[in-house]
């Protein structure tokens, strides 16, 4: 009898996180989907970073080049998730 396929992954590790398990969108997922520079999508996300601080929904110690999913999507009209 044939064992199924399974991924293997480090010992210890249960799943390889991808991009469809983070909460974020990092900056070449941004570039991605602005088809933009690597600079122009940093400033996008600082510039999202600070209003999201602004209204009290980040920390001010929230990771540089990445953005909320969800907030992103909402704001350049993306519907349900994006996937790679």
């Amino acid at each position: 009898m044939a064992r199924a396929a399974r991924r293997t992954a480090a010992k210890g590790v249960i799943e390889e996180v991808t991009s469809k398990h983070r909460n974020y969108y990092n900056t070449e997922e941004v570039m991605s989907l602005m088809g933009c520079s690597r600079s122009k999508a940093l400033r996008v996300c600082k510039q999202v970073k600070t209003e999201l601080v602004n209204k009290g929904i980040l920390r001010d110690w929230y990771m540089p080049g990445q953005v909320p999913k969800d907030y992103f999507n909402e704001m350049i009209g993306i519907k349900g998730e994006y996937t790679r």
